[in-house]
């Protein structure tokens, strides 16, 4: 598989990008819960304040129920024509009243009205003409056991069912008692006078309906009815902060639950975690940019020494030491400088030594040779010479005859040396003359023995600045 290059420089951008967009996000989630926690719990406050304010409200509109409930029941005291028309009903049983809580009903501002006997039996009503002699007595206990808090009815109205804030009231006529129970009831446009917030939402849920007050912004809330088992009731959370109260609420024949609900909006930690998101686009991507740049500038910074240094070591050889690497910085790149350049000096010791262990190899080698090659011709000359002698001795008259047979071999052997001789100067390489510095030929030798490890030994040098050159063979010099 074809491995992927990748510069220094592209190496440093996605580093330094990386670094900024992790560390950026890290401090934008930070904000972000930040924020979060705190709007939520701005937001909870906010919801227990309206619900107290609320639940003030609808004790208020209680308290005045029963206040009219009281004044009705000072009018009914007092009203001998009530009073006449009650004992006739008690005597006879007659239905002579069942209009009285119509005219009443409205005088007062009620939205229901009863007037039952002591056994609960509906006398007269003002909501629901067709409830007379029906049994009221279980909703006049829940009333009387609800006194603390704000019980809830479900009346039937000639435009339908609904549900009424309701209060108990009674009165005795003679040594007859009678109850008085009225309502109000919890339409849309009572919900709104009773939102402690404008752009808060209220919402009766029971078992059978939902009333919600008129606020702008809520028509996509999704509310359902009331059951005390349903926990997904509350619209979503990360768009609203809800709260809600239970009350007591008589349905058709049955003591229920029904709920008041209170929908806080999250608009302005939606509008702020909006903007926070902007921002941080806005600023990963300017530190993005930024840090790619950075991340640019510092790997031409690094990769330009290190570019140099390659190149300098790239032209080394044990034939061209003449390599620099000094350097003034004193990171990382300086301490590889000083490095190559520790190198460099070994490397050059290492070369004179080496020169002069080869040079002193190929003298031994050739003294070798140029003993044997020598011995070679002076033997034959040596036994010539101790024949002549020999027969110089011994045999006197024979020496000419012996001088010109033994003549030839010594002539031979000199002819051998002369030839040997010829040889051995054909070793000495021809001669290149150039134009040669002489303060270069002088730079390169300090070079070669400096940091020889002998304290004995001390270069100086005093160079021609005038920079002369001479014509002769660079090695040879």
């Amino acid at each position: 598989m074809k491995q992927i290059k990748i510069s220094l420089a592209t190496k440093f951008s996605l580093a330094f990008a990386a670094v900024v967009l992790a560390t950026m996000a890290a401090v934008t989630f930070s904000v972000r819960q930040t924020t979060v926690t705190r709007f939520t719990e701005q937001y909870e406050q906010a919801v227990a304040s309206s619900l107290q304010t609320l639940r003030a409200d609808l004790a208020n509109r209680r308290h005045d129920i029963r206040r009219r409930l009281g004044r009705l029941a000072e009018q009914l005291a007092s009203d001998n024509q009530f009073r006449l028309q009650f004992l006739i009903y008690e005597n006879l049983k007659s239905p002579l009243i069942l209009n009285y809580a119509g005219p009443s009903m409205r005088t007062l501002g009620l939205d229901a009205l009863e007037i039952t006997d002591s056994a609960g039996r509906v006398l007269t009503s003002g909501h629901n003409l067709g409830a007379y002699g029906k049994d009221s007595g279980p909703v006049i206990q829940m009333l009387q056991s609800s006194e603390s808090e704000l019980p809830l009815v479900q009346v039937t109205t000639p435009r339908g069912s609904a549900s009424c804030l309701a209060a108990l009231e009674s009165i005795r006529i003679g040594n007859r008692l009678l109850y008085l129970v009225g309502g109000v009831q919890l339409t849309p446009a009572l919900l709104t006078q009773l939102t402690p917030n404008p752009s808060e939402l209220i919402v009766l849920r029971t078992s059978n309906e939902i009333v919600k007050s008129t606020a702008a912004g809520f028509e996509d809330v999704a509310v359902h009815r009331f059951n005390p088992q349903d926990t997904t009731a509350a619209p979503e959370s990360d768009r609203y902060t809800t709260g809600e109260f239970t009350l007591p609420f008589w349905q058709g024949d049955s003591t229920a639950l029904a709920a008041i609900s209170l929908i806080h909006p999250k608009t302005e930690l939606s509008q702020l975690l909006r903007a926070i998101n902007r921002r941080f686009l806005l600023i990963a991507g300017v530190g993005i940019v930024a840090a790619i740049l950075l991340a640019s500038l510092l790997a031409r910074s690094v990769a330009k020494p290190l570019r140099r240094l390659a190149g300098a070591a790239g032209t080394l050889s044990l034939e061209t030491l003449d390599a620099e690497f000094e350097t003034d910085s004193k990171d990382e790149v300086g301490v590889l400088s000083k490095a190559l350049s520790d190198m460099l000096s070994r490397l050059r010791r290492n070369r004179v030594a080496l020169a002069s262990a080869e040079k002193k190899a190929a003298f031994a080698q050739i003294a070798r040779q140029v003993n044997h090659d020598i011995k070679n011709g002076f033997i034959p000359i040596r036994n010539v010479m101790r024949h002549w002698q020999e027969v110089a001795n011994t045999e006197p008259k024979e020496l000419p005859r012996i001088f010109d047979e033994r003549k030839a071999s010594i002539l031979e052997s000199v002819d051998y040396l002369e030839k040997l001789a010829r040889g051995y100067s054909r070793l000495q390489p021809e001669l290149q003359v150039v134009s040669v510095s002489v303060n270069d030929v002088l730079r390169s030798l300090v070079r070669n023995y400096s940091g020889v490890s002998n304290s004995a030994i001390e270069l100086q040098t005093h160079l021609s600045t005038s920079e002369p050159h001479i014509m002769a063979d660079r090695v040879q010099l």
